[in-house]
Parts: structure tokens; C-alpha cells; sequence
């Protein structure tokens, strides 16, 4: 098995592609640094289209995600809200004061998340709806 890790040079198509061989993460930060050493250039093995962002559209429309979140928006900030302990461990230990690789954290950060993702679904004040103030599922 080929090792896969981060150097100073951008990392090919090759390394990339056999992320799925490397440690949990790896793949996060092999995309990180291509997207910090060239932004705009697309690589042979990436798709030109738009993502696909029915699934969320429909979660829109089913009222799981509040009417007026943008479903690009919340996805890019997903996305982002998941890759930040991996790819900025070094926030983690100076915003938690404590390791990524923690249970503790890693709990703490994941319960906070759903908490986050259910605040998203309630309705703003002035909508038809009442807001209650408390997220859905959440005890009272």
C-alpha cells in the first residue's frame, strides 16, 4: 500500500485517488491543499457540472431546513463545519483545549453539530408558524 500524505507540492490525480488507501482525514486535507494551490483549475478527474443538490431541495420542501436557507449555502457550510477539526486541528485544540483524536471532542463537537443542523429547520419568528424558541426533537 502506497503511502498518501501531504508534502509541498500540490498532490496528483494519482495520490488523490488513492486517498481511500490513507488515514481517516487524509483525503480531506489532499483537497485542501489543492484547493489552496490552485483554486480555479480543474483536474482532469473532477466533474465540471454543479453538484447535485436535490436531496436538499427536497428537504427544503419537506420543511426539514427553513424556507428562507439557501440549500447551497447549508451544504457548503456542512461540509465545511465537519472538515474544520480535520483539516485545522490546531483550532481545535486552541477553541476546545483539547486533541481532535479525543472521544470527548469528538462527542461534544458531533452533538453540538445535530443541535446546529435542527436550529436550521425552525421557522423564522415571522412565519406563519410559531417559532418556539426550542429546536425540533430537542426535550423541553
Amino acid at each position: 500500500m502506497r503511502k498518501v500524505c501531504c508534502s509541498h507540492s500540490p498532490p496528483s490525480s494519482q495520490a488523490v485517488a488513492a486517498g481511500s488507501k490513507a488515514k481517516p482525514g487524509e483525503c480531506r486535507r489532499l483537497g485542501l491543499w489543492r484547493g489552496l494551490t490552485n483554486p480555479s483549475e480543474l483536474t482532469a478527474d473532477e466533474p465540471e457540472e454543479r453538484e447535485d443538490l436535490s436531496h436538499t431541495y427536497a428537504r427544503r420542501d419537506r420543511r426539514e431546513l427553513a424556507a428562507d436557507i439557501d440549500p447551497a449555502s447549508a451544504v457548503l457550510l456542512l461540509i465545511g463545519a465537519v472538515a474544520a477539526p480535520v483539516t485545522m486541528p490546531q483550532l481545535v485544540r486552541r477553541t476546545f483545549g483539547t486533541d481532535v483524536s479525543d472521544p470527548d471532542f469528538e462527542e461534544q463537537y458531533a452533538n453540538q453539530l445535530r443541535h446546529i443542523i435542527r436550529w436550521l429547520a425552525l421557522p423564522l419568528p415571522d412565519d406563519d408558524e410559531s417559532a418556539t424558541g426550542t429546536p425540533p426533537d430537542a426535550a423541553p
